[in-house]
């Protein structure tokens, strides 16, 4: 990689390092489509709140609100 573009990671943590793989990650954004099924994501859904486990995640109330308003960061590109 170029030095510019090591320097653009420069200020990242392991948690913004996994916010990345997993928004590239093939398999989770299949997984993550196949839930939205309509313009809001039901992030409270059993079966959303499963697949955010497998993957690592939990989703807070105060967390799916801010969600509703903007685009998550954790949706596909």
């Amino acid at each position: 990689m170029p030095a510019d573009s090591e320097k653009s990671f420069d200020n990242f943590d392991f948690l913004d390092f996994a916010q990345e793989f997993l928004r590239r990650n093939t398999d989770y954004q299949a997984q993550f489509v196949s839930l939205c099924k309509g313009p809001v994501p039901d992030i409270e859904s059993p079966d959303f709140r499963k697949m955010a486990r497998s993957w690592g995640l939990e989703f807070r109330l105060s967390a799916g609100i801010q969600f509703l308003r903007k685009p998550s960061n954790l949706a596909p590109l």
